[in-house]
């Protein structure tokens, strides 16, 4: 999970905060990036932000010169907190919080409702006969 707050933006309707449930996002003109930044001197995944177990790290495509952090040029990649502000082009975003999330498998999560089941109806305890695998 990521959180972030665009700051400012050319499209002030772009701003405000933004929860994405993932643990990696791509930021930059591509029409399917997370966050979309149409303007002249973004290219298609300008940078990306990914949650790396106990940190966040911003990292630029190889075709880009660098990015602000904290107002500081940043090439490459940088280690980011909480609270730090991001400028890509003239959009300013600041991370508002992260937790890296393990992929759970969707059977593990239905395992689990399914024992949390209590009930003497038989037609459900086929029912979850039949999502275990038991029939």
């Amino acid at each position: 999970m990521i959180k972030i707050e665009i700051l400012e933006s050319e499209n002030t309707d772009k701003n405000g905060e933004y929860l994405f449930y993932k643990n990696i996002i791509y930021i930059g003109k591509n029409h399917e990036a997370e966050i979309y930044l149409p303007e002249a001197n973004i290219i298609s995944n300008h940078i990306f932000i990914e949650a790396v177990e106990n940190k966040l790290i911003v990292q630029l495509h190889k075709g880009v010169d660098y990015i602000l952090v904290n107002n500081k040029r940043t090439i490459k990649y940088k280690h980011l907190r909480i609270g730090d502000i991001i400028q890509v082009g003239s959009t300013k975003m600041k991370v508002l919080d992260f937790n890296f999330e393990q992929k759970i498998l969707v059977k593990e999560v239905l395992n689990q409702k399914i024992q949390s089941i209590k009930t003497e109806d038989k037609s459900l305890k086929k029912l979850v006969k039949l999502v275990r695998g038991e029939l």
